[in-house]
C-alpha cells in the first residue's frame, strides 16, 4: 500500500488512476479484438470469400 501511495505523490492521482484503468481494460480490449476477427472470418466465410479479399477491398473499415 505505501508503494501506491508513494505512486501517487510520485506521477500525480489522475495519471495514475489512467493508468491503472488502461491496464485494467488491455484483456478485454484484447478479447474483444480476437472476437471481432473471428467474426470477419465466418462472414467471409459466408460470403463465399477470402479475409484477405474483404480487407483488400474495404482496408480497416475504410473505403
Amino acid at each position: 500500500m505505501q508503494e501506491i501511495a508513494e505512486l501517487i505523490q510520485r506521477v500525480g492521482f489522475p495519471v495514475f488512476v489512467a493508468t491503472y484503468v488502461l491496464m485494467r481494460l488491455e484483456p478485454a480490449i484484447h478479447n474483444l479484438n480476437k472476437s471481432v476477427r473471428l467474426l470477419m472470418i465466418l462472414v467471409a466465410r459466408q460470403q463465399g470469400t477470402t479475409v484477405e479479399e474483404i480487407e483488400r477491398q474495404f482496408g480497416n473499415g475504410k473505403r
